[in-house]
């Protein structure tokens, strides 16, 4: 394969996989909350963080007894 085909292959994957994981997937589970598209990944942590810390730092720490 080409450069040029490999690159275009990957892009139509990429947007595939955008596509489903940020417009359909949403969709057919309209009750969970929406995710923020990864190419911006830590703005959703820093919004939550900056907003209200306590409450952040309380839900990390009641999940990690889960884990």
């Amino acid at each position: 394969m080409s450069f040029l085909s490999s690159t275009l292959l990957l892009f139509v994957a990429w947007i595939t996989w955008r596509v489903w994981r940020f417009t359909l997937s949403p969709l057919t589970r309209p009750h969970d909350p929406k995710e923020l598209p990864y190419t911006i990944p830590f703005v959703g942590h820093a919004i939550s963080l900056f907003s209200n810390s306590t409450v952040v730092l309380t839900k990390g720490w009641y999940i990690s007894e889960f884990l």
